[in-house]
């Protein structure tokens, strides 16, 4: 079947130079991050040099080929610096200003020539399909490091592109190319690559925009179930993490958990004495310093006010009232930060543990609150057991002074 290749091109430049100016218009009104400008950039670049490629033979070659060509380059080369600068990673522009300027001197005084059509397709395709290869790199890094769904859609897009290249290079050096233009090309196979180039190349761009809505749709949840304060999950983000949690762990690990609630002494005086931005500063340190002393499974929440909750996976009770001491004394060694504070605020905690599916979460959370009242009643500034009288502390005093004796 014989396609109309330059109205194809001519097509699919239309269509890239329109989402180059939505993408341009985007950010100007501040609905697209910094990442749209290359972005838009490229698709009005690859625009341009789609259509010099579609006006072959019809305009000036200055205009068909050497503009064209290096747009086109350029056009890549912005796409990189856009999917690197959505990753947040920094651009190594002095590469891509020698890759633009050798490859240009390349096709101008080296390949410049009518028969030098087909070594133009394969240097051409090869650079391609090279940085094809890299922004799929890159699409796995944000993958792994962003936890974007999207991201494999991009990273199987751009290997399938860089394929099609790789096969472009193989058919010119194989001489299965012929004509002295894209659009001449009679090769039936070429022809159906090279409409399938183009219109791949129109719809790749749009991933960044699904990759960016599904980053700022994680972003707001993670908005709504997080304290903005501590950085902490809120009441919401303590549930689903708990849910999740037992879903995920239920079939390897059991579900049996160990659950710290924890208040902070004094808070209440320091917020009436020194003010809420003293207390604040207090919650952060907290947050920080337990934080420290966490495992990446462990689920730290603020309950409310100076009420955090602790959830341990697959731990003991003896296990937990460790990492509780641990927390504590964390927290002790951060203070001294608050030279100005008459006093210190300390940590009192009550532990407790259970079966989350045969207890409930709900019936392990208030037994430990009753252990931490009770770290209340007995001075503060100490773990406490569930159905224990004494605090771990005491327990410890009690049996040194046995070993002496």
């Amino acid at each position: 079947m014989i396609l109309d290749l330059r109205t194809m091109y001519i097509v699919a430049s239309l269509t890239s130079l329109a989402l180059g100016f939505i993408q341009l218009g985007a950010f100007y009104i501040r609905r697209l991050e910094r990442w749209s400008v290359f972005s838009g950039l490229s698709n009005v670049a690859v625009g341009i040099g789609m259509l010099g490629t579609a006006f072959r033979s019809a305009a000036p070659d200055f205009v068909a080929v050497d503009v064209a060509n290096f747009v086109t380059l350029l056009s890549y080369l912005l796409l990189v610096a856009a999917v690197r600068t959505f990753s947040g990673r920094r651009n190594p522009w002095w590469i891509y200003a020698f890759v633009t300027i050798g490859m240009t001197a390349f096709f101008e005084f080296i390949l410049n020539g009518p028969t030098d059509y087909v070594l133009r397709i394969a240097a051409g395709s090869a650079l391609s399909a090279s940085l094809d290869a890299v922004v799929a790199q890159e699409g796995l890094y944000i993958g792994r490091h962003q936890h974007l769904t999207s991201a494999s859609i991009m990273v199987g897009l751009f290997s399938f592109t860089a394929l099609l290249f790789a096969v472009r290079v193989a058919l010119a050096l194989t001489g299965n190319l012929n004509g002295t233009s894209i659009v001449q090309n009679s090769a039936g196979l070429y022809q159906w690559m090279a409409v399938s180039g183009a219109v791949l190349i129109t719809l790749r761009t749009i991933i960044l925009m699904l990759m960016a809505a599904e980053r700022s749709q994680n972003q707001l949840l993670r908005a709504a179930r997080r304290d903005p304060l501590t950085g902490a999950y809120n009441r919401v983000g303590l549930q689903s993490s708990f849910d999740r949690l037992i879903t995920t762990r239920r079939q390897k690990h059991g579900t049996m958990v160990s659950v710290l609630a924890i208040d902070i002494d004094h808070f209440k005086g320091v917020n009436d004495t020194y003010g809420h931005t003293a207390g604040d500063e207090v919650l952060r340190v907290f947050a920080t310093s337990a934080k420290t002393q966490l495992r990446h499974t462990d689920i730290l929440a603020r309950q409310g006010g100076d009420e955090f909750v602790v959830i341990l996976p697959h731990t003991r009770l003896d296990d937990a009232v460790m990492l509780a001491e641990r927390i504590r004394e964390a927290f002790a060694q951060a203070t001294p930060d608050f030279p100005d504070l008459a006093i210190q605020p300390t940590l009192s905690i009550g532990a407790a543990e259970g079966d989350a599916i045969a207890i409930g979460f709900d019936a392990i959370l208030r037994q430990a609150d009753d252990a931490l009242y009770r770290s209340k009643r007995q001075g503060k500034n100490q773990v406490s057991t569930h159905g224990l009288t004494t605090s771990l502390v005491q327990e410890r005093q009690a049996c040194a002074g046995a070993t002496q004796s």
